[in-house]
């Protein structure tokens, strides 16, 4: 009878032990099963799931409380300084500030380290991100570490903490008071891969317009969106339509979505009425053209600054590149005046490549054949990439000699930012 009371008394310990074992991972379950049934059924949404790259804003009775977000290596500047009244630039920030204030004043880096301090924080207020604020984005380093604000306290159990993953807390009365806050609509634009008649991904990227109802989350990772001109009209009175893409991200969910309707919409309406007129200022020959144009990317971003920096300090949107998409001739029987002879000019200065890299052609296959044994021992292939055409002397199946690409694909033209 006592071995008896021994076994069931272990077998309880056990089943206790277990069951508490298992009981955060039981929670996080029901937590997960909460936000899926949430989305439907406002009223138990209990809990979130935030994507990485995401964030989302909470308001109690149509108020906004808190924004949360889940994007690893980065908090909301709250999270990082231990009070309130004491939320401040981070390092990083008042660096950079101290490298652009050096390139724009060379008398900057002989002030004293008190005077760099305060000449650095009035710059980054005025020009670069305003005020520092507690819903910033911000990057953390090994000074930089989240000292408050974990949302869930399961997040720093060892092996729990990772299952946790993107579960956000929402509140107690879910769909009473407390609410994931959703825009009325959002439209936007794509940049996707065109696909064959089988379905499969071709190296063409063609723009594709999309909308939808409601949203309820904005990106802290950057992504791109086009802006799209039809038509613009260059300096010659020649119709153009201009597809350029920003490279964007949200630096302050807060902002972007209660300090703005339609953030896109706003921020697209700006650069394209700018962009309208910086292409107007500028000739044919310098906007038209087929691929990236970097030289007028870079320009271009030169000249929206101001734009990007009150749309950074307002609505929280973080403007880091510029790319041209496409530069095509519009539609429209008035401009062959201007573009037949253009035409004519390009297809000439085209013939002008091909005989050059067939002459180039010529010579390494000669000097191929000499060093290799003959013209029997070699071959050319021509190889097609998705940004060049590369001739290429083979002997064997092995590369021996290439020729380099007329146009090596160069990066967007990037622009200022706290490296936050």
């Amino acid at each position: 009878m006592e071995s008896v009371v021994w076994w069931l008394d272990l077998i309880g310990k056990l089943t206790l032990v277990i069951i508490t074992f298992l009981l955060p991972l039981w929670f996080i379950l029901l937590a997960r099963w909460l936000a899926k049934i949430g989305e439907q059924i406002p009223y138990l949404q209990f809990f979130t799931v935030v994507n990485e790259g995401e964030a989302k804003t909470i308001t109690v009775n149509g108020k906004f409380d808190r924004a949360i977000m889940s994007f690893t290596g980065y908090a909301f500047r709250w999270q990082v300084f231990s009070r309130e009244e004491e939320i401040d630039f981070t390092p990083d920030e008042l660096r950079w500030a101290k490298e652009r204030l050096t390139e724009e004043n060379s008398t900057f880096s002989s002030q004293p380290k008190r005077q760099q301090e305060s000449l650095s924080r009035d710059w980054l207020k005025r020009e670069a991100v305003g005020e520092p604020g507690p819903w910033d984005v911000i990057r953390l380093s090994e000074n930089l570490e989240i000292r408050r604000g974990q949302l869930i306290l399961l997040s720093s159990l060892p092996f729990i903490g990772k299952l946790v993953g993107g579960l956000r807390w929402v509140g107690i009365l879910p769909g009473i008071s407390h609410r994931v806050y959703q825009m009325p609509r959002f439209a936007w634009a794509s940049v996707e891969y065109r696909k064959d008649e089988q379905g499969n991904p071709t190296h063409d990227r063609v723009v594709v317009p999309k909308e939808m109802s409601s949203y309820e989350v904005v990106f802290v990772k950057r992504d791109v969106y086009p802006v799209i001109l039809r038509p613009a009209i260059v300096d010659e009175g020649v119709q153009i339509n201009l597809v350029v893409l920003l490279q964007i991200c949200s630096r302050n969910p807060f902002k972007t979505m209660h300090r703005i309707e339609h953030w896109f919409e706003s921020v697209s309406n700006r650069v394209q009425t700018r962009l309208r007129e910086l292409v107007g200022r500028r000739g044919l020959k310098e906007v038209y053209g087929s691929g990236p144009q970097p030289l007028l990317a870079e320009a271009l971003l030169r000249e929206l600054q101001d734009i990007i920096t009150d749309v950074r300090i307002r609505f929280g949107i973080q403007i880091d590149a510029i790319e041209i998409f496409s530069a095509e001739f519009a539609r429209n029987t008035d401009n062959d005046i201007y573009i037949l002879p253009f035409k004519s000019e390009q297809e000439a200065q085209g013939i002008k490549i091909i005989a050059k890299a067939r002459e180039e052609e010529a010579r390494l296959v000669l000097r191929a054949t000499e060093q290799y044994g003959g013209r029997e021992a070699v071959e050319t292939r021509l190889l097609t990439g998705p940004d060049s055409k590369v001739t290429t002397v083979v002997q064997k199946g092995a590369i021996n000699v290439a020729l380099p690409p007329s146009s090596p694909p160069t990066p967007p033209a990037t622009g200022g930012g706290t490296g936050t």
